[in-house]
């Protein structure tokens, strides 16, 4: 864990109320979660910083799922959360040794690992971001996302374009293919023609 990441998790777990933030956010030792790394040493997640000045209701409707890579040397920590009309994220990885980094730009709601466990896939409502075990990161930009799934190296988008929103949406949505981490597109076709993406995807190699 980064010795900053590691004092200022102490520092706030040490105390019952929200650390204090000159910038309205602050991390929350109710967010906080304990993960188990490959080398068995046990690394906290302090969670993403919350809007101090929002209540309680919102602070907590995040929900930390984790998700360990295949080959078992590293988990992903996948925070989500909601208040009004916003919503936001936040994904942590824990690799083999127990070090503990926040993905950049990782607000998505999906979270997938590639077959070989060096990737990890992130689907936000209109981007698909691809991140490399050091950090290392891959953007592309769709239309609205309606769907997706991932096996292997393979991923599937299902989308909608803006301008088609209240038409006929058999029309409008289209099921791609692409190949990660390159995010080459291999396969486009009408949604009028395949189910979506859990069709369309093939089975793990």
């Amino acid at each position: 864990m980064p010795r900053s990441v590691a004092l200022l998790s102490a520092v706030c777990l040490g105390f019952s109320g929200l650390c204090a933030a000159q910038d309205g956010f602050a991390y929350d030792p109710k967010l906080a979660v304990t993960v188990t790394a490959a080398n068995a040493q046990s690394v906290l997640v302090p969670g993403p910083k919350v809007q101090t000045d929002l209540d309680e209701a919102f602070r907590y409707d995040y929900v930390a799922t984790n998700q360990v890579s295949p080959d078992g040397k590293a988990t992903v920590v996948h925070y989500l959360g909601s208040a009004y009309k916003y919503w936001n994220a936040a994904v942590f990885l824990v690799d083999a040794n127990g070090h503990l980094s926040e993905l950049k730009d990782s607000v998505v709601r999906r979270v997938f690992w590639s077959g070989d466990s060096r990737y990890l896939v992130g689907i936000g409502d209109n981007t698909v971001r691809v991140w490399n075990l050091s950090g290392g990161l891959r953007k592309v930009s769709f239309g609205n996302i309606n769907a997706s799934a991932f096996s292997g190296s393979t991923l599937c988008i299902e989308t909608t374009d803006d301008h088609a929103i209240g038409g006929d949406s058999d029309v409008s949505r289209v099921v791609e293919l692409y190949t990660v981490p390159a995010l080459r597109k291999i396969i486009s076709s009408p949604a009028t023609q395949v189910l979506g993406c859990r069709t369309a995807s093939p089975a793990s190699p």
